[in-house]
C-alpha cells in the first residue's frame, strides 16, 4: 500500500445543488517507508538586487540646485524626511534614496542608501558590463561657511574650535539569511567603496580631498556580535559611528563643502545593481570632541504598523474586527547620555474628516523616561503604542477609507538636536485590495527555468467581486522581463489544473504608485466567503522580476511550485523567503463593457485528510454539513478511471479506501444525489 499525499482542494461551483468537487492527490512513498528520498532542487525561486527603483522615477524632481543661501554651522541631517530625495536646502544633488524600510535598526528613523541606480531609479549608464567598479552616487552639501560661526556672536573658525564631522554608515545587505527575515536589500562587494570628501577653494586652490573611506563588506563583518542571540541589543552596532576632526586650516573657508561618494559595480552576468551603502545622522559643528559618543536626541526608529494583523492593506468590504491588532508598539532610541522624561500621544485621524478616532492618551500628553539606548538599547515600552481597537473602524464596511496613524514625542528636560524626528506618520487603507506588502521592492524574485509558478493566499470574509491584480514587476535590464506570463485564481488548497480563472498577460512597468499595473480580468466573479489563491506562473526561463518586500513577511501566506526530480513530478511547498511578493488581488470593480461577465464561485468546500496517509484510507470532508449518498471517482493523470466508490456522507463527511493504488498524481470527483453543480 503507498501512503497518500494531498497536494490540493480545488472546488469550483456556482449553484449549490448537487455535490459534485475535484481535489488533486498525490501517491508518495508506501506506508511502510516513513522517509521519503531528498528532493533535488529545480524550479525555487530566486531573489536578486534592483536594477531599477520605481520609488525614485516617478518623483519630481528639481530643474536645477535649489538654496536660499550659504549654510552656516551647525548642519545635521538624519534623513527622516518623507521624501525619496535629500533635502534640497541642504545638499545639491539628487541621486541618493533617502528612506525608511532598507536600513537595519537606523540611529533614527530614515537613511540615505547609496547604490549603483541613479537618480531616476536606473542603473548608471556608466556602469561597465563587465561587473568592475566605478563611481556610482554621489551626495554633496551646500556650501557652508567653516569661516565664521554667528551665534551666540560673531567669530572666526579655526581648528582650535574643535569643528568635527560625524555619521554613521552601515553596508546594505542585513543580517543572517534571506529566509531569516533581517537580510534586506545587497550586501557591498569587497572592492567597492565609500569616501568621504571635502572641498577647498582657497584663490587658486580648488579640489576635493579624500577625508575618510572604507572597502566593501557584509554588515556581519562590520559587526561580527549583530548576528548572534548571546548579546544584548545595546551591544550591537547596526551602525558604525564615523567622527572626522577639521584640522587642516585650508578648510576654515566660507565655500566649505564635504561629499559621501559610493563606487559600486553590477552583476555582470545578472545585469543587476550592485551592493548598497546606508548613510545617517550626519553632524557638523564647532565646540566637538572626537569621543563624544553620544548628542541630546530622542527620536522613532520604526516606521508605525499597520492596523492590521498579516495584511498591510484588506478592501473596505472585507473588513473585519478580527483582523485588526491589539496593539502597534514602536521603536524609539535615545541617543544621549541621560535619561530623558518624555511626552508621547498618538493620533488615529479620518483623512476624509479630519476627525480623530482615536487618541491616546485620550486627554493630554503621557509621560515615560527614555534610557539611554548605550545602556539600555531601545526603547519599546507598551505605553507608547497605538492601541486600534476593532469598533475604531466600524464605518469601514460603507465605502472606502483612509486613516493616517500619527506618533508625538517630545523631550521634557533637555532640548533635541533634531525635532522633524519626533512625530513619525502612516496611513491605513481601506480601499478595494489585499496587499502583504508596503509598497516598497527592496529585491525582486523569480524563476530561471519557465513553469515556476508562485501563489499567495487571500480570504473573504464577504462575498465580493473579483476584478484583477496589481503587480509590480522590477525593471529588469534592457527590459528583458517584458515577457508573457500566466495569471491564475483557484480555490484554497488546490494547484492549479481546475481553477476559477486563467488569464495570459505580459510584463509591464509604472513609474507611478510605486510600480503597480492593474491587471483587470475580462470577466469578473463573485467569490463566496472562503479561502483563495492567486497564481503567476513564468512562460519561459526569463526571471520575471516580480517586486519583493522585505519589511513585512508574509511567507506563510506564499507557496510555490517545485519540481522533484526524484519524483517526477512537480509539488507545493511553502516559500522559504521573509517577505511579501508584491501582487494586490482588487476587488469592487466592473469594467462596465457589454461583452462582461459575471460568474459565482463557491470556496473551500472539500478537504482530504490526512496528508500524508499512513493507512489505506483517506477521509473526504465538506465544509457544509451535508448528508447522504455520494460518489467518489478517481482518475489518474491521464484521464483514467482506476476507482469508483459509493460513499455515505455524515455530517459532510466520509471515508474513502484507496488500498491499491499506485504512487503518482489523481483527480477525485466527488458527486452528490440531489441537483446539480456545474464545474468550471
Amino acid at each position: 500500500m503507498s501512503a497518500l499525499a494531498v497536494v490540493a482542494t480545488n472546488v469550483k461551483m456556482y449553484k449549490m445543488m448537487k455535490i459534485k468537487t475535484i481535489i488533486i492527490l498525490i501517491l508518495t512513498c508506501p506506508v511502510a517507508q516513513l522517509t521519503c528520498p531528498a528532493a533535488h532542487s529545480q524550479g525555487v525561486p530566486e531573489l536578486r538586487t534592483l536594477s531599477h527603483n520605481a520609488q525614485l522615477s516617478g518623483v519630481m524632481r528639481l530643474s536645477g540646485v535649489t538654496k536660499t543661501s550659504v549654510l552656516t554651522l551647525p548642519f545635521i541631517d538624519d534623513f527622516s524626511n518623507q521624501s525619496p530625495l535629500p533635502n534640497p536646502l541642504k545638499w545639491q544633488d539628487q541621486n541618493v534614496f533617502v528612506n525608511r524600510t532598507f536600513g537595519i535598526f537606523p540611529p533614527t528613523t530614515g537613511v540615505a542608501t547609496f547604490d549603483a541606480l541613479d537618480q531616476y531609479g536606473n542603473i548608471y549608464p556608466t556602469a561597465p558590463d563587465n561587473g568592475s567598479v566605478f563611481e556610482a552616487d554621489v551626495l554633496t552639501s551646500q556650501t557652508i561657511r567653516l569661516d565664521s560661526i554667528f551665534e551666540p556672536y560673531p567669530k572666526a573658525l579655526s581648528p582650535a574650535d574643535s569643528v568635527m564631522l560625524s555619521f554613521y554608515f552601515q553596508p546594505g545587505g542585513g543580517i543572517g539569511s534571506s529566509w531569516g527575515g533581517e537580510q534586506i536589500g545587497y550586501r557591498p562587494a569587497n572592492e567597492d567603496r565609500l569616501i568621504l570628501e571635502f572641498y577647498v577653494s582657497n584663490g587658486a586652490l580648488e579640489m576635493w580631498y579624500p577625508i575618510w573611506e572604507t572597502n566593501g563588506m557584509s554588515l556581519k563583518e562590520m559587526c561580527p556580535i549583530c548576528d548572534s542571540a548571546q548579546y544584548p541589543q545595546q551591544q550591537k552596532k547596526f551602525f558604525q559611528r564615523v567622527v572626522v576632526p577639521v584640522m587642516d586650516t585650508n578648510f576654515y573657508s566660507k565655500n566649505f563643502k564635504f561629499r559621501f561618494r559610493a563606487y559600486s559595480s553590477i552583476n555582470s552576468t545578472l545585469k543587476t545593481g550592485g551592493g548598497q551603502w546606508h548613510i545617517d545622522y550626519v553632524y557638523l559643528n564647532s565646540g566637538r570632541t572626537r569621543n563624544e559618543e553620544t548628542v541630546s536626541d530622542v527620536a522613532f526608529v520604526d516606521v508605525p504598523q499597520t492596523v492590521l494583523n498579516g495584511y498591510t492593506a484588506v478592501p473596505f468590504n472585507q473588513y473585519d474586527s478580527s483582523v485588526v491588532k491589539n496593539q502597534l508598539p514602536i521603536r524609539i532610541t535615545n541617543l544621549s547620555v541621560n535619561t530623558l522624561s518624555c511626552r508621547y500621544q498618538s493620533i488615529i485621524t479620518d483623512l476624509a474628516t479630519g476627525a480623530e478616532v482615536s487618541k491616546e492618551p485620550s486627554s493630554g500628553e503621557a509621560n515615560a523616561n527614555i534610557y539611554p539606548y548605550n545602556t539600555s538599547g531601545f526603547y519599546t515600552n507598551p505605553d507608547i503604542s497605538v492601541r486600534p481597537q476593532p469598533y475604531l473602524f466600524t464605518d469601514v464596511s460603507s465605502g472606502e477609507k483612509e486613516y493616517e496613524i500619527t506618533y508625538i514625542l517630545k523631550s521634557g528636560i533637555l532640548s533635541d538636536l533634531i525635532t522633524a524626528n519626533d512625530t513619525i506618520r502612516t496611513r491605513q487603507v481601506f480601499g478595494r485590495e489585499f496587499a502583504f506588502d508596503d509598497g516598497s521592492s527592496e529585491r525582486g524574485v523569480g524563476f530561471t527555468s519557465a513553469g515556476g509558478l508562485i501563489a499567495g493566499r487571500f480570504e473573504l470574509t464577504h462575498r465580493d467581486t473579483l476584478a484583477g491584480l496589481n503587480i509590480c514587476f522590477n525593471k529588469s535590464h534592457s527590459n528583458s522581463n517584458e515577457v508573457p506570463f500566466t495569471i491564475f485564481v483557484w480555490t484554497a488548497d488546490s494547484i492549479p489544473i481546475d481553477t476559477v480563472f486563467t488569464h495570459q498577460a505580459t510584463v509591464r512597468y509604472s513609474d507611478l504608485n510605486n510600480g503597480f499595473i492593474k491587471y483587470y480580468f475580462k470577466d469578473t466573479f463573485i467569490l463566496q466567503p472562503g479561502v483563495y489563491f492567486w497564481g503567476i506562473k513564468q512562460m519561459t526561463s526569463q526571471y520575471l522580476n516580480i517586486g519583493f518586500d522585505q519589511n513585512n513577511d508574509a511567507s506563510s501566506f506564499t507557496k510555490y511550485y517545485y519540481y522533484n526530480s526524484d519524483m517526477m513530478e512537480w509539488e507545493w511547498r511553502d516559500f522559504f523567503y521573509s517577505g511579501a511578493i508584491m501582487v494586490r488581488p482588487f476587488f469592487g470593480m466592473t469594467l462596465g463593457t457589454s461583452n462582461e461577465t459575471r460568474r459565482t464561485v463557491v470556496a473551500n468546500s472539500l478537504k482530504i485528510y490526512p496528508n500524508p496517509v499512513t493507512a489505506g484510507s483517506i477521509t473526504i470532508s465538506f465544509a457544509r454539513n451535508i448528508s447522504g449518498a455520494a460518489t467518489v471517482s478517481v482518475r489518474d493523470i491521464g484521464g483514467r478511471t482506476v476507482l469508483t466508490k459509493r460513499v455515505n456522507l455524515v455530517n459532510g463527511e466520509a471515508n474513502v479506501s484507496v488500498q491499491g493504488l499506485s504512487r503518482g498524481m489523481y483527480v477525485v470527483t466527488v458527486q452528490g444525489a440531489a441537483g446539480k453543480l456545474v464545474i468550471r
